[in-house]
């Protein structure tokens, strides 16, 4: 059964570096919205209210599976989300996917 891929579907790639960015985009903002210390688990209900809608998001679907592990990332009790996503991102920008 061929895999169908419309042309105007940005590479998986680019959609979870979009993903990543965002979401640690809006932690941070939302954090220093705060005067006070934000605690990993409130670090997570932050990333975790942000991310949760995009599963429904046509844009996303590439990187559901990714999506959802991300969330159960965040849920977990000794999770940290936000130590995930900079992973991720460090991935992402490697000189090694330059080759």
């Amino acid at each position: 059964m061929p895999i169908h891929v419309h042309l105007s579907e940005p590479p998986y790639q680019d959609v979870m570096k979009s993903l990543v960015d965002n979401s640690l985009l809006h932690l941070y903002l939302t954090v220093a919205e705060t005067p006070r210390i934000v605690p990993v688990h409130k670090r997570n209900e932050i990333l975790v209210r942000h991310l949760k809608p995009m599963l429904k998001d046509r844009r996303y679907r590439r990187v559901k599976s990714e999506l959802r592990r991300l969330l159960s990332t965040g849920r977990s009790a000794k999770g940290d989300l936000e130590a995930e996503l900079i992973d991720v991102h460090l991935v992402e920008v490697t000189p090694n996917n330059l080759y």
